[in-house]
């Protein structure tokens, strides 16, 4: 299957907190949002970030508000621990959680505040979350170039 392969950086300073499996991601040249494919394109940020939303991942919800017996949302060490895997896996560390008096979910910090990156999609969904696999470090290539995963 033929991707598109842009590369940039995974953000947490200032940006909307991620989950297990939605990451912000910065694009070196944020033209190749336009390259994305999709009836829908991702719109990035005044910034440029996209939430990127993983490719065949579906983890819990950090900031649900489902009602499930004593708990009032899921249980929140698992959304939690999807969250901390995924940074990690990114090369963040030192993970820490701020409450957010306006939103319902913690703002999240790590060192660094942002890592170096790449993306390779397939498109964007009905949304226009630009759907994708999440690499940490250098690409394997240039970007903005179509890769065939095997």
């Amino acid at each position: 299957m033929p991707m598109l392969l842009i590369k940039g950086s995974f953000h947490l300073s200032g940006f909307t907190a991620p989950d297990g499996d939605t990451v912000p991601f910065i694009p070196d040249y944020v033209g190749e949002w336009k390259l994305v494919r999709g009836c829908e394109k991702p719109q990035p940020a005044r910034d440029g970030h996209v939430d990127i939303r993983l490719e065949g991942i579906d983890a819990l919800e950090t900031h649900y508000s489902g009602n499930y017996g004593d708990e009032k949302r899921q249980p929140a060490k698992f959304g939690d621990q999807a969250t901390d895997a995924l940074l990690t896996f990114l090369g963040f560390s030192d993970i820490r959680r701020t409450p957010d008096p306006h939103h319902p979910h913690d703002m999240i910090s790590a060192t660094p505040a942002s890592v170096p990156g790449f993306i390779l999609t397939n498109g964007a969904d009905v949304f226009g979350r630009c759907v994708a696999f999440a690499c940490a470090g250098e690409p394997p290539g240039p970007a903005a170039m179509s890769w065939t995963c095997r």
